[in-house]
């Protein structure tokens, strides 16, 4: 394992244009100054550039293996409006020179005191966790070396010209013997690909420096060999999850001291999340050892995204030895995030000396910390937390550690449970009622299902209305199905959708009638409960209507199809739909696909498609209309949409139109979200002729 892999060459020549024919590529094994055969010959791939692949590339006699060869035969100065050259000494250019006559590349530089780079694009880019190693070997002469200028900057796009300095002018040596520079790019933490390389010397005082590059290339493990730690460390991240858990399974297989160092090191490295992935893999490696460093990594002062990585590791791994550095990030911390991972780790790992910390954070002055204390309190336990909880659950002013304090004190001490609960229906925040409301399902005691009728139907706040229809649904009831049936008319589409549920918990077919009109419902969820309730109490619609209604609800596209009126969009204008009017029956609209939604057909359809529907109906002696539709939800755009009513000569009698946005949410991607447009004609009555029907929808420029 301590044996030195080997390793094939990614080589790299820099040299003027005109040069035919392949360059000698030094092997990284091989005596300094020596070379080895040319690589790549003049196979040239479909980009122009000499190449290799690694499956007809054989093995040397030295262990090397040549992978992949890029002559690069057009490195050029870069040009002065870059910003490289003082504005004084852009007229110079004929002082700087890059010769490849004499089989590697010589970069020169004739004034004294002087600098110059030379850049070449990669193509393709170089994936670092494939090639991690930077190998250079050089000769230089009269180079100034005192300067901490960059001689190598590798480009990975992490900003426009943005990347790090892989070599440093002070690192050659101008002596003019042969010497080799060896770099392992994961020290630098490369954000992408490299894409640029770009090299850099600057002239002594005497003048005349120069630089004979006779070999520049990147090198990684040969096929079969064990994987370097490096190359390893660089695959783990969020970005490429196949690569990442394979590297993670053997980095956790290896487990010793060193990859303990290394993945150590990452843990202030958010690049892809590869901190997060390096501290659960040190969680699962574990031991006396990974639980030292990380008490090291997440001491006070380093990086708080270090800390908080460490600090994770700690609380998955759980030895109460680690208690300290937790305490004190928890107690100090200036960071929000930090302490709030500080006190979960505290709550994993227990013990005594967890308690009174805990006790404190309850007070911190982000709410969201001094929830996850009174979470992790809640794990730990004992007469001292039930004690802080009922401090808190009274005077504590973050509503989210009431509840927290609710919820464990009726959980521990169910005799006085019911008092607490209907002491906490008065307090000022709607969650700590929603929960007391949850509380109350759980208390089979007289009187508990009365308060929360009361609830359902008199709290102002609609998500306690929803809590309490929730909670009664779950006291199994049949007595309380009537203020279920009420609760379907609730303006608050949660509450609908809690006591279409609550409804199904009684399990009692006299709920039927009132699930079958929630099936009317204007929120789709609604409808989607109220089908699978309806399923399981095992109803069968009788009406057309109810056919098409509950094909709709349940998704079931093809057999909505079969049932109802399917308005065909025209040939010549695909985003118009038109049919028959029909009243109380959905029609479903043949809209072809169109920027930012889209119809689908068939039965194999998920909940993140539908197809557009729209339904008629006379309220109050005026026609409206409803459609519905579904859209991606991001980016944001604006829709317009226009229903318009013919007679039986085709003529417009009545029209009206509506506009709707999309969210414009995007968590990872866009995701389908579901719409409903009113539409309103004037008087039933005043529209006798009206026999057909023209819907459309197209995108609407913004406000």
């Amino acid at each position: 394992m301590n044996a030195r892999p080997a390793i094939a060459t990614f080589c790299l020549f820099l040299g003027a244009i005109g040069l035919a024919g392949s360059l000698p590529c030094s092997s990284p094994d091989s005596p300094e100054g020596s070379q080895s055969e040319p690589v790549g010959g003049n196979c040239q791939d479909e980009t122009g550039v000499h190449a290799t692949s690694k499956a007809s590339t054989p093995a040397r006699a030295d262990g090397t293996v040549a992978v992949h060869a890029v002559n690069l035969l057009d490195g050029q100065p870069m040009h002065p409006a870059a910003g490289w050259i003082p504005e004084e000494e852009r007229a110079l250019g004929h002082e700087y020179s890059l010769d490849t006559t004499r089989g590697h590349y010589t970069l020169r530089i004739t004034a004294p005191d002087r600098a110059m780079e030379w850049s070449r694009r990669l193509t393709p880019s170089l994936d670092v966790p494939e090639w991690p190693i930077l190998l250079v070997r050089y000769r230089a002469e009269r180079l100034r070396t005192d300067s901490q200028d960059y001689g190598i900057f590798l480009q990975d796009r992490r900003a426009p010209a943005g990347g790090f300095p892989a070599v440093s002018q002070s690192e050659f040596i101008a002596d003019g013997k042969p010497h080799e520079i060896r770099v392992n790019l994961f020290e630098y933490k490369p954000h992408h690909a490299i894409s640029h390389i770009r090299l850099r010397i600057h002239s002594g005082k005497e003048g005349n420096g120069v630089l004979h590059v006779e070999g520049m290339g990147f090198i990684a493990p040969a096929q079969g060999q064990e994987e370097p730690l490096y190359s390893l460390i660089g695959k783990i991240g969020y970005e490429d999850g196949a690569a990442s858990r394979q590297a993670s399974d053997e980095l956790i297989e290896r487990g010793d001291k060193a990859t303990v160092d290394a993945l150590v090191a990452v843990l202030g490295d958010k690049v892809n999340q590869r901190n997060n992935v390096a501290s659960r893999i040190l969680a699962t490696i574990g031991g006396e050892y990974v639980v030292d460093r990380l008490m090291v990594a997440a001491q006070d002062g380093e990086p708080p995204a270090q800390r908080s990585a460490a600090i994770e590791a700690l609380g998955r791994i759980g030895n109460r030895r680690s208690t300290g550095p937790v305490v004190q990030a928890l107690g100090s911390s200036a960071n929000r995030n930090l302490r709030e991972i500080s006190a979960w780790a505290l709550g994993e790992i227990g013990g005594p000396r967890s308690v009174e910390p805990l006790v404190r954070a309850l007070g911190d002055e982000d709410e969201h910390v001094g929830q996850q204390a009174a979470v992790s309190l809640s794990r730990i336990g004992g007469d001292r937390v039930t004690e802080a909880m009922a401090t808190a659950l009274e005077s504590n002013e973050n509503y989210r550690v009431r509840v927290c304090a609710l919820r464990y004190l009726n959980d521990t001490d169910r005799a006085g449970a019911l008092g607490r609960a209907v002491a906490k229906l008065q307090d000022a925040s709607p969650m700590v009622r929603a929960q007391a409301a949850h509380q109350l399902a759980a208390i089979d005691q007289p009187g508990s299902a009365d308060i929360l009728v009361s609830l359902l139907r008199d709290d102002p706040n609609g998500y306690v209305r929803a809590a309490a229809a929730c909670a009664l649904g779950k006291k199994h009831d049949v007595t309380f199905m009537g203020f279920l049936v009420t609760a379907l008319e609730d303006p608050y589409s949660r509450v609908r959708l809690e006591a279409t549920k609550g409804l199904g918990e009684l399990d009692d077919i006299r709920a039927i009638p009132a699930l079958v009109t929630a099936l009317t419902d204007s929120a789709p969820e609604v409808r989607m409960v109220a089908a699978e309730t309806l399923s399981e109490l095992e109803w069968s619609p009788e009406t057309r209507s109810e056919r098409v209604r509950y094909s709709l609800a349940k998704l079931m596209w093809g057999a909505a199809e079969k049932e109802a009126q399917f308005a065909r969009s025209q040939d010549a204008l695909p985003v118009i739909a038109k049919g028959y009017i029909e009243l109380d029956v959905p029609v479903l609209l043949g809209l072809e696909e169109h920027t930012g939604w889209r119809k689908k057909r068939g039965e194999e359809r998920g909940r993140d498609a539908s197809v557009p529907w729209i339904e008629f109906s006379v309220a109050e002696g005026e026609l409206v209309a409803t459609m519905e539709l579904g859209c991606w939800s991001g980016p944001k755009a604006r829709f317009a949409a226009k229903v318009s009513l013919l007679d039986q000569d085709g003529t417009t009698a009545a029209h009206s139109k509506a506009v709707f946005e999309t969210s414009g949410e995007v968590v990872t991607l866009a995701h389908w979200e579901l719409h409903s447009v009113h539409f309103a004609f004037g008087p039933w009555d005043h529209l006798p002729a009206v026999t057909t029907f023209q819907a459309m929808v197209e995108e609407s420029p913004p406000k």
